[in-house]
């Protein structure tokens, strides 16, 4: 019986399954067009049955769901991303003076960049390479990242 922690790894069934259809195929894949097909379906019913404006809301969902596996699997990507999302967002709150309460989606997106630093700084702790200098910057790293957010 394989235990909790194995079941989504590579070599587990499920894992590979996974593996296979989302990252190998990219969902090029009978089960792929079936996947993307219910999700088509759900929208066009959420848009007839609730209001046009849900197929909007569940579409802005995925897109933001997905940059944001995308600012935790690459930070530096998620860093470029923060600077030009709130660029883009508080340049026209400046000129033209209006109050945009989205400064909030910057926020959330520079914590799952920071997420993605953690991230690769924990994994880069675990290898072998790692010598005591990383470490101890690391955790002073650690240490300063929890004195910010405490406060």
């Amino acid at each position: 019986m394989p235990s909790a922690v194995n079941i989504l790894s590579n070599r587990s069934g499920i894992g590979h399954w996974f593996h296979y259809h989302f990252i190998t195929k990219k969902l090029m894949s009978p089960v792929g067009f079936i996947l993307l097909a219910l999700i088509g379906v759900g929208i066009a019913y959420l848009s007839a049955s609730i209001s046009y404006k849900m197929a909007f809301v569940a579409v802005a969902a995925v897109v933001g769901l997905v940059l944001a596996v995308a600012c935790m699997l690459y930070p530096n990507f998620g860093f470029y991303f923060c600077i030009v999302l709130s660029t883009l967002i508080f340049t026209p709150e400046r000129l033209l003076g209006l109050y945009l309460p989205f400064g909030i989606v910057v926020e959330v997106y520079t914590y799952f960049t920071l997420l993605g630093v953690l991230r690769k700084t924990m994994r880069r702790l675990r290898s072998r390479e790692s010598s005591g200098d990383i470490r101890l910057r690391s955790c002073s790293f650690f240490f300063w990242v929890f004195i910010l957010l405490k406060r």
